[in-house]
């Protein structure tokens, strides 16, 4: 025996509609929006994680090698005629490596919030961008800046202001949890 159409259940050209298999198909298609915007975020938190970590590495880097750097570079200038201060150029580049190593850290723990999917975590890569964006700035606009690595670098500057846009975007437009009394927490 056929069972009896259901109205309900029918498309216009008299074609049956399977419930079931339409409400599997929208429930899927909202969890995999929702899924891939949380995977989405978690894999940028780990991109983030290993460039800051990079950074961090080469800021380490630069300050364990600093005297040894310093002396192979007064070698060679030396060799080409030249003189260079070395203890000028070890104060120099220990300032540049230390806040690499500063913003390594802070950008790692960036990561680790965005993996953990933190609200702060955009935050904080916000003001790291700033910083690194100052401190480039600032170094050229005192006259401090006497070396080549620490010339303004206007495609680092404006990668740093593009992130720190987006990072200032993602932090107001990330939905806050709202408390039992209606305001915001």
């Amino acid at each position: 025996m056929i069972a009896p159409s259901n109205p309900r259940l029918e498309r216009p050209g008299g074609e049956r509609l399977c419930l079931v298999r339409a409400q599997r198909a929208a429930g899927r298609s909202a969890a995999c929006r929702w899924l891939s915007k949380r995977m989405a975020t978690r894999t940028l938190g780990g991109l983030v994680v290993l460039l800051s970590a990079g950074l961090l590495a080469f800021g380490l880097v630069g300050l364990r090698d600093t005297r040894h750097m310093a002396e192979t570079l007064a070698w060679a200038v030396t060799v080409q005629g030249d003189s260079l201060d070395a203890a000028d150029w070890q104060r120099h580049w220990r300032l540049n490596a230390s806040v690499m190593l500063a913003a390594g850290a802070t950008g790692v723990l960036a990561g680790i919030g965005m993996i953990r999917r933190r609200r702060w975590s955009v935050g904080v890569l916000a003001a790291v961008a700033i910083a690194m964006m100052i401190f480039e700035v600032g170094l050229v606009a005192s006259g401090h800046a006497r070396y080549g690595f620490e010339r303004l670098n206007t495609l680092e500057v404006a990668a740093m202001a593009a992130i720190a846009l987006v990072s200032i975007i993602a932090y107001w437009r990330w939905r806050r949890p709202h408390s039992q009394d209606g305001h915001d927490s």
